[in-house]
């Protein structure tokens, strides 16, 4: 699509705060790229944005300093004012960087009373941003955020019917390439690995350990894999070193534990010559989804409909209880606490893993 607007002014994109959000923005960022092709494009975001960039689309990554704010990082290394401003992040404090870059359009959702920071574009008809549908897939809601600048035959549904499905082979720049070989070599990790990501960032989406644990001694067991890799940040940390200690000991050779050993574009490389994968609702199941690989996941508190991962190899695992979904970050049962997690046997994530590899 031609833009009517016709200027070199940037568009600037201020990037979803979480991991898994961002992957779920791959097919708005694609979106963005065939309505606006000839327009520079910038994406604001936190220092592990660097290390997660689609290809051939933002034309500059710009990361805040320690020290300064996004919008000072902003003005010193692209002065030209911007012409539209997007926020992903439904946050206030995204909107009011926007804002300061004074751009002649600002879009996002109106929550967080941010709503007298946002400019929209007169809307054409029935093309205006609707408000947030929290029923409906998150990498859809993003693309409705670009209403206004759809051809009059075109929808958010268009789009994100013809995006989803690339966005599950989507080019990622391989960084580092010799720190990644080096740690394949440390740590001699074959190509057919199962990776498995042990945490979250909120309680209640927490695989118990214990279940874990068994899970890989069936995996060993029905032969799966030869060597299992324990992947994450520092988050993940703990619940691999309570596997370990926890796991019999002939099967520790076998367990490789190499959280917060790699970058997140390492990570999906590693992916890509895995067998599979197994994570909770983390950022960690929603990069499979960049990377070509089977998953397995549990869902405990969230929304299924709004935040499973875009991914046309998993297997997502959950119990339909009178509290789901829940949405809360701790458990709130008094009794049977995560019985939403606790109740899926090690034996069923095992049944649903041997369907994909």
């Amino acid at each position: 699509m031609k833009s009517k607007y016709n200027n070199n002014s940037p568009i600037v994109v201020h990037a979803p705060n979480w991991v898994g959000d961002h992957a779920m923005a791959f097919p708005f960022y694609l979106t963005l790229r065939e309505l606006f092709p000839d327009y520079p494009k910038i994406l604001l975001g936190r220092s592990w944005i660097s290390s997660l960039v689609p290809e051939g689309i933002f034309d500059k990554i710009i990361i805040a300093d320690k020290n300064k704010s996004f919008a000072k990082s902003f003005t010193e290394k692209h002065p030209p004012k911007p012409f539209l401003a997007v926020t992903l992040s439904p946050s206030f404090r995204s909107a009011l960087t926007l804002h300061k870059l004074k751009p002649e359009l600002i879009i996002g959702y109106k929550t967080d009373f941010r709503n007298f920071l946002l400019k929209y574009p007169p809307a054409r008809g029935s093309q205006r941003i609707p408000p947030l549908y929290i029923h409906e897939h998150r990498a859809l809601s993003y693309i409705r955020l670009l209403t206004p600048f759809f051809p009059n035959n075109q929808t958010a549904e268009n789009y994100f019917a013809e995006f989803a499905h690339y966005t599950w082979r989507f080019p990622i720049k391989k960084k580092k390439k010799e720190h990644l070989e080096e740690l394949k070599k440390t740590h001699k990790i074959g190509s057919k690995s199962i990776l498995l990501c042990p945490g979250s960032v909120a309680p209640s989406k927490i695989y118990p350990v214990e279940h874990l644990v068994q899970l890989i001694e069936i995996i060993f067991f029905r032969k799966f894999a030869s060597e299992i890799l324990l992947v994450g940040s520092h988050i993940e940390k703990p619940f691999a070193q309570e596997i370990l200690r926890l796991l019999p000991e002939k099967l520790r050779p076998k367990v490789k534990d190499i959280t917060t050993q790699t970058s997140l574009n390492e990570l999906i490389h590693l992916m890509r010559e895995a067998k599979a994968v197994i994570a909770n609702d983390s950022g960690v199941a929603h990069l499979t989804s960049l990377a070509q690989v089977p998953l397995v996941s549990f869902q405990g508190m969230g929304r299924k409909e709004e935040t499973v991962p875009l991914n046309y190899q998993k297997q997502i695992l959950h119990k339909q209880l009178s509290c789901s979904p829940c949405m809360k970050k701790n458990c709130p049962r008094i009794k049977d606490k995560l019985q939403c997690l606790k109740d899926i046997t090690p034996e069923e994530v095992a049944d649903s893993l041997e369907k994909l590899i």
